[in-house]
């Protein structure tokens, strides 16, 4: 189940999208792929994916450079999976 939560930041609002395995998207609400590879259900809440990212984001924010990355799932779009594929490059 992926789950979305909102990060209000100087740029702008931020989307921020995760699974049960990481973070699987950050988007601007201004972005051209915004949510692209969001399920069509999904839920909004927060758990440790999206709450480290949002620490993340709080110190990048104050000018500041964060000692950790948040954890990732690199799941990719259709077309990124098609290339990887096609290149015995996978995601």
């Amino acid at each position: 189940m992926q789950t979305v939560s909102y990060y209000n930041s100087p740029i702008g609002k931020i989307l921020l999208a995760s699974n049960e395995q990481g973070l699987i998207g950050l988007w601007l609400d201004t972005d051209r792929y915004y949510g692209d590879n969001l399920d069509k259900e999904y839920s909004e809440g927060g758990n440790k994916y999206l709450a480290s990212a949002k620490k993340w984001l709080d110190i990048y924010f104050q000018g500041k450079e964060p000692d950790f990355t948040p954890q990732l799932h690199l799941i990719g779009t259709d077309f990124q999976k098609r290339v990887s594929t096609s290149l015995k490059i996978y995601v």
